[in-house]
């Protein structure tokens, strides 16, 4: 890894003696059984001989704080793929191998497994939601849902409904699906994102329409008009 890092460090205060930077670098190499020479690390530090006799923080200043955070990176890395205690997979997640490695980083750095699934998930909300809002059938739904807990419709008529919506949400009607067939296409790659936000749906054949059942699990409250 030193060999790809090529941080350029810039000294700075007095001298120090005993070839602080040299040594250190060179027990690195010795403790990791690297087969690359400190000369060739040296180049790729631009770290000169007059550079040798300082400590490593006196090589500072940003790069040096980016390079301090790159090795913490590895080493936390090396405790991961050392780690073998079994994770939780109880929880439905998507995107599980992530999930695992989440969970066994935040262990490494001695976070419990209830912080560590409380972040993902609120991660996991705050990108599903992005992810929605850049899909304007999404937007549209989860318009139209905000204050029902059911709605019934046949594909078609709900294209209707989302194409009047569009326009009173400025969105542009080119965007949206052509026709039935296409919108039945779009809420089914929509899927686990609406399902996140707590919209389930169904759709069944009835007669020679297909009729749509949306659902809402976290309806909100209609605002009360007091005037």
């Amino acid at each position: 890894m030193l060999e790809q890092t090529s941080w350029n460090l810039e000294p700075s205060h007095e001298k120090y003696k005993n070839a602080v930077v040299k040594k250190s670098i060179e027990k690195a190499l010795l403790k990791n059984r690297c087969i690359e020479e400190f000369d060739k690390i040296a180049e790729k530090f631009i770290l000169t001989e007059p550079r040798y006799d300082r400590k490593l923080f006196q090589l500072s200043g940003e790069r040096w704080r980016a390079s301090a955070a790159l090795g913490m990176c590895f080493c936390i890395l090396q405790l991961v793929m050392d780690d073998n205690e079994p994770v939780d997979r109880t929880e439905s997640w998507r995107m599980a191998d992530f999930y695992e490695y989440a969970i066994r980083i935040g262990r490494v750095m001695g976070y419990k497994e209830s912080y560590i699934k409380k972040v993902l998930k609120k991660n996991r909300d705050f990108m599903n939601h992005q992810a929605l809002l850049e899909e304007p059938v999404a937007v549209i739904l989860l318009n139209y849902m905000e204050y029902s807990s059911v709605k019934n419709h046949t594909v078609s008529e709900l294209l209707k409904i989302i194409k009047r919506l569009a326009s009173e949400l400025q969105i542009d009607l080119a965007l949206l699906p052509k026709d039935p067939a296409a919108l039945s296409r779009k809420i089914n790659k929509l899927k686990s994102n609406l399902e996140d936000e707590g919209i389930t749906y169904e759709i069944k054949n009835k007669g020679y329409a297909k009729v749509i059942t949306i659902r809402n699990a976290k309806p909100r409250h209609e605002p009360i008009n007091f005037s």
